[in-house]
């Protein structure tokens, strides 16, 4: 791994924990995205803080990117547009995030009467779908695609199907 150089195509959050991680194996990292900044759900204090760690740890950005072209070989080429402007970069690997969503085609939930959307399940407060006694949870009922916020609706709804007393998903704070 030490003398490779990376590129990730995308900015989700395994991206930047992946890039920090290779860096501090001693490879070079870049991130492309088409997103303005890494991390945009997070607060602007703790992103700035973050992207000035990644780099002193001399992982590079290439952010406002629209990738063009991907040639495979030794090395590896990346074509990209920014600001208007035809860029290049080598990589020995790549790594490459094309999103999520949710997959329901074929579970015939609209024949049974649950209400789906393109973002997945529909869920009240309760995590309950358009059938009061089925729930959903996790990346398939949105709105965060986090282990711990599948935990954590998971355990609300174990809650609220066992015992008396419904109680409401609070997303406020999610880490």
């Amino acid at each position: 791994i030490l003398p490779y150089r990376f590129a990730f195509i995308g900015g989700c959050p395994i991206g930047s924990e992946l890039a920090q991680c290779f860096a501090r194996f001693g490879s070079k990292f870049t991130i492309i995205d088409i997103a303005p900044s890494i991390l945009p759900r997070e607060d602007e204090d703790l992103r700035a803080f973050v992207i000035e760690s990644f780099k002193e740890e001399g992982i590079a950005f290439q952010m406002n990117c629209k990738v063009k072209k991907v040639v495979h070989g030794t090395p590896h080429v990346i074509t990209f547009e920014k600001n208007g402007k035809e860029e290049s970069i080598e990589c020995d690997e790549m790594l490459v995030a094309v999103g999520r969503k949710p997959n329901v085609s074929g579970l015939n939930l609209e024949e049974v009467g649950i209400q789906c959307s393109p973002k997945g399940i529909l869920i009240n407060d309760y995590c309950q779908t358009s059938l009061p006694h089925i729930y959903a949870c996790g990346d398939v009922a949105g709105p965060f695609q986090f282990t711990h916020f599948a935990d954590y609706q998971a355990r609300l709804i174990l809650r609220n199907a066992l015992f008396p007393g419904k109680i409401k998903a609070d997303y406020r704070v999610v880490p």
